[in-house]
């Protein structure tokens, strides 16, 4: 039985990571299209 959790686990964290992963790709590229939308008016407004 705690062999058969283990694996579990383990299968469980290789399947969250990619999704992790990609959450914190789609955050920072969200963020990074702000900041240059952001530096755009900034540039617009002077």
């Amino acid at each position: 039985m705690h062999r058969y959790s283990s694996v579990y686990n383990r299968l469980e964290i290789s399947y969250m990571l990619p999704q992790i992963f990609e959450l914190g790709f789609i955050t920072s590229s969200i963020i990074s299209t702000e900041n240059s939308v952001h530096v755009r008016n900034m540039r617009l407004c002077r």
